[in-house]
């Protein structure tokens, strides 16, 4: 557990709280038919998404087990130990998106990202992936403020298609625009 919690740079309460979890999976008798880097790995993640944004294919990539045995051992954790994990907003994944960028941008347009990320959240028109809705603000803040994010540089710091940005991009556009 340590070792996950310490490749994906993730806090000393992550990984309390992982360790926590999985004494009460272990307690409640939930290892039979799943791998002890499952467990692991699902509580990294469940641990994770409480206290900031975390993707499972990125615990997976760390752990000694695929990503599909580590979704499976999550779900059947989740639901059995009943973990309230909070939903990810897209401002929640807006400075993540910033801080993966391979340069540096200014403040005032994380901030207006983040300013337009909420204003997504709140509409009823606009719902879906909080990745693509928060890279998609990233790259609309960046051309409000006249500054040159390309959708491949974004996309890539998001981990997510130039595709499926544009396509965000396409809809908060039109969202602003009626």
């Amino acid at each position: 557990m340590r070792r996950l919690v310490g490749a994906l740079g993730q806090s000393k309460t992550v990984q309390e709280q992982a360790a926590k979890l999985l004494g009460e999976a272990q307690d409640a008798d939930l290892f039979p038919g799943h791998s002890l880097e499952s467990a692991a790995a699902a509580m990294v993640y469940a641990a994770g998404r409480c206290n900031t944004v975390i993707r499972m294919a990125d615990v997976a990539a760390v752990a000694q087990c695929s990503e599909q045995e580590a979704w499976r051992t999550y779900r059947t954790f989740q639901t059995e130990l009943e973990i309230p994990i909070p939903v990810q907003l897209p401002v929640d994944w807006v400075p993540k998106i910033v801080s993966e960028l391979p340069y540096s941008i200014p403040s005032a347009i994380q901030q207006h990202a983040t300013q337009l990320a909420a204003t997504a959240s709140k509409s009823a028109k606009l719902n879906g992936s909080p990745i693509g809705i928060a890279a998609a603000s990233v790259y609309l803040a960046g051309e409000d403020a006249d500054i040159r994010l390309t959708q491949q540089v974004i996309s890539g710091a998001a981990d997510i298609s130039t595709v499926t940005l544009r396509t965000w991009y396409q809809r908060l556009v039109a969202l602003f625009d009626t």
